[in-house]
C-alpha cells in the first residue's frame, strides 16, 4: 500500500518538476533579452551624445562661415550717398520692422549685393541692416542690380505671358500693360490702339490741308479718331 502511495506522489511531482524548469528557463530568457535591451540603450545613448557633439560642431562651422561671409560682405560693399530724402536703416527688409538709425543727408553707406525691392543690404558705421533704394543716390551698381532683376522678372513673365511682356517690351511697363488691359488715352499712337482692341472693321480715311483724319471703327458702335496717327478722341 505505502508503495502505491510512493508511486502516486512520484506521478503527482514529476509535472511540477518539468513546469518549474521551463518558467526557470523563460526567466533566464527574459533576463537575457533586459540585458541585450540595456546594451542597446547604452549604444543609443552614445550614439545621440555622438549626434548632438556632431551638430554643435556643424553650428561652430556656421557661425565662422557665417562670419567669413559677413566680413567678405563688408569688405565689398559700394560706398553709396544718402539722397535728399534722407534715409532709415531696418533690421529687415521691410517698413514694419525695427528702425536701427536715421542716417542724414549727404552721409554713406555701404550697400551689398543683396536687393530685395525696394531693399539693399546696407552698413552705416557700427549698423547692419537693410535700407531702400529711394533714400540713395543713383550710381552704376545700383542700376546694374535693378536692371538684373528687372530682366529676370521678364523672362518668367516671356513664360507666363508671352503676350504682356511683347508689349512691355514693345511700349514699357506702364504703358504695355494699360495697352494689355484694352486700356485706350487721348495721345495713344494708331499702333498702340490696334494692339490694345485689334484691327478694326473699318477705316474712314480723309486727307486734308492739316493731314490726315481718321475713323476707326469697331464693333458696338465703338468710334476711335485720328489725326496723322495720334488718338484725338474716341466714342463708345
Amino acid at each position: 500500500m505505502k508503495t502505491t502511495y510512493f508511486f502516486i506522489a512520484i506521478i503527482w511531482l514529476f509535472p511540477l518538476t518539468i513546469f518549474g524548469q521551463e518558467l526557470d528557463s523563460l526567466n533566464t530568457r527574459a533576463d537575457n533579452l533586459n540585458v541585450e535591451i540595456e546594451e542597446i540603450d547604452h549604444e543609443i545613448r552614445a550614439l545621440q551624445q555622438k549626434k548632438d557633439s556632431l551638430n554643435s560642431l556643424i553650428r561652430d562651422l556656421n557661425r565662422q562661415i557665417s562670419q567669413i561671409n559677413y566680413e567678405n560682405e563688408i569688405s565689398e560693399g559700394v560706398p553709396t550717398r544718402i539722397n535728399f530724402l534722407r534715409g532709415r536703416l531696418y533690421s529687415e527688409p521691410s517698413v514694419g520692422s525695427e528702425e536701427l538709425v536715421r542716417i542724414d543727408r549727404g552721409e554713406e553707406v555701404l550697400i551689398f549685393d543683396f536687393y530685395v525691392p525696394p531693399f539693399f543690404r546696407a552698413k552705416y558705421e557700427d549698423f547692419v541692416g537693410y535700407i531702400s533704394v529711394a533714400s540713395l543716390e543713383k550710381n552704376d551698381f545700383i542700376e546694374k542690380k535693378q536692371s538684373e532683376l528687372q530682366e529676370e522678372e521678364f523672362k518668367e513673365l516671356q513664360e507666363s505671358n508671352p503676350r504682356l511682356a511683347r508689349l512691355i517690351r514693345k511700349y514699357g511697363q506702364t504703358r504695355g500693360e494699360r495697352i494689355y488691359e484694352k486700356e485706350i488715352w487721348i495721345g495713344m499712337t494708331d499702333e498702340m490702339a490696334r494692339d490694345a482692341l485689334g484691327r478694326p472693321n473699318d477705316i474712314n480715311r480723309t486727307t486734308t490741308s492739316w493731314g490726315i483724319r481718321e475713323q476707326w471703327v469697331y464693333p458696338n458702335r465703338v468710334y476711335l479718331y485720328f489725326e496723322d496717327g495720334i488718338l484725338t478722341s474716341w466714342q463708345d
